[in-house]
């Protein structure tokens, strides 16, 4: 079964925008919220990394990121 570049790019664009919408919910969160969440599930952190990952193989990943960056969170 061959490689389909095509749906696997669409997919990366689609995990890409949930990723900023998580990202956006986690800068409603005061640091210590923040800080508080990453001790104890690593969420933020994981978040950060899903997002490079998915960024390698997105189209849109940073244009979207620049389009809309999620406040109160930095994704790099």
């Amino acid at each position: 079964m061959p490689i389909r570049t095509t749906v696997i790019k669409a997919n990366a664009n689609a995990i890409c925008e949930l990723l900023i919408r998580a990202a956006a919910h986690l800068g409603n969160l005061t640091e210590e919220e923040l800080k508080h969440l990453e001790e104890t599930s690593g969420l933020p952190s994981s978040i950060r990394s899903a997002f490079k990952s998915v960024s390698k193989v997105s189209d849109t990943a940073q244009e979207s990121l620049k389009r809309q960056p999620p406040k109160g969170f930095d994704l790099s």
